[in-house]
């Protein structure tokens, strides 16, 4: 679910985002589909890299008692 908020606020493809990440794009469908879950790990890095290169505008990412990564995402309008 959180994979897929970053998708539709970053306005990339799935091609674009397996592209951008280096990740194979199966990884990148099965994430957006729900088969599996992005790690938290690698969210917090691919919100940290898509702010640090300006595509995104975030709050800082935090952990909600479940422990899955949350995070209110923002797109910068250039």
């Amino acid at each position: 679910m959180i994979f897929t908020e970053l998708k539709q606020q970053s306005g990339m493809s799935l091609t674009q985002l397996s592209n951008y990440f280096g990740v194979p794009y199966r990884t990148v469908q099965n994430w957006a589909a729900g088969v599996s879950q992005c790690p938290d790990y690698l969210m917090k890095l691919f919100v940290y890299k898509m702010q640090r290169e300006g595509i995104l505008v975030t709050q800082t990412p935090y952990f909600n008692t479940d422990t899955q990564l949350a995070t209110r995402i923002k797109v910068r309008i250039t």
